[in-house]
């Protein structure tokens, strides 16, 4: 029991520290903010567009409760009006369609860029001292590898989480509703995987790849690691709809998307644990990399 208690202490000091070296460094809390905010705004602009429709719907549709005419009329024109979507449901349709157009944008440049600013992580550590100095004392390399991980992930997290908060505001403010169910199930089941897997792989791969060559290194993970996540959670519409299965299956279950490949619950946890072997095998032979290389 002390040893375990002895080893989390050392897990959350090293996380800390981490945290402390994001926000120095500055890297991965910004590129994570830029990527969210021009999403964020793709999204309002769009939305905000379809506003002007969304107010002559909504006005025609609460006249048409109370004149049957209009719906003599509608129906006149093959227009079934008990049919027909409601206002909130017109509104809800709509906004979804802005989410569905950037949120393939969001998941392509989170995987990435993300990689690009977090893998001079352990390269900082091995050129400043800091992972010798970390070897004299009791953390292990498995300890420093996890904590590096989760401070990275912890950081781009929060500036996620802030910039969302922010999204909804101004969402409610400018456009008078905010569809929660799907953003809150977007950013939890799709997008805080993305952001782990994105600070996983970037850091993991960080500790064999030179700091000299680590821009051009992070690009090619971040270029590998989309293909890797988008051929394991691939879309029924491909490899190349920027959508991957867990969107995708969001979207379709809110009516976003209308086709009927629906994706079994079976496939999305067979695709959430292929995802996490791939993870856990890429850190199991840095782990021995980092023993022989470093002795840590």
């Amino acid at each position: 029991m002390l040893h375990h208690h002895k080893t989390i202490v050392q897990l959350f000091a090293v996380i800390k520290t981490e945290i402390r070296f994001c926000l120095r460094r500055k890297w991965s809390v910004v590129t994570m903010a830029v990527i969210c905010i021009v999403v964020a705004a793709g999204i309002l602009i769009l939305t905000i567009k379809n506003l002007e429709y969304l107010r002559e719907y909504s006005d025609m549709y609460n006249t048409a409760l109370h004149d049957p005419s209009i719906v003599e009329r509608l129906k006149a024109e093959g227009i079934i009006f008990a049919e027909m979507l409601t206002p909130d449901e017109i509104a809800i349709q709509s906004t979804g369609i802005s989410l569905l157009t950037f949120w393939g944008p969001f998941l392509f440049l989170s995987l990435l860029l993300l990689p690009v600013a977090s893998i001079s992580t352990i390269p900082v550590d091995q050129q400043s001292g800091a992972l010798e100095l970390v070897q004299t004392t009791s953390v292990g390399g498995s300890i420093y590898l996890l904590g590096k991980v989760l401070g990275v992930f912890v950081s781009v997290l929060i500036t996620a989480l802030v910039v969302f908060i922010f999204f909804i505001s101004a969402m409610v403010l400018l456009v008078g509703y905010a569809p929660l169910g799907v953003l809150i199930k977007l950013a939890v089941f799709d997008g805080i995987p993305i952001i782990a897997w994105a600070s996983a792989i970037s850091v993991l791969a960080g500790a064999v790849i030179p700091r000299s060559i680590s821009i051009l290194g992070g690009f090619i993970i971040g270029v590998v690691s989309y293909f890797i996540w988008m051929l394991v959670a691939k879309s029924p519409y491909g490899l190349w709809s920027l959508l991957d299965l867990i969107s995708y299956n969001l979207f379709h279950h809110y009516g976003i998307i209308t086709d009927r490949q629906s994706v079994t619950a079976g496939t999305y946890v067979f695709t959430c644990f292929c995802l996490a072997s791939i993870m856990f095998v890429f850190a199991f032979i840095i782990r021995i990399w980092l023993k022989r290389r470093e002795n840590f």
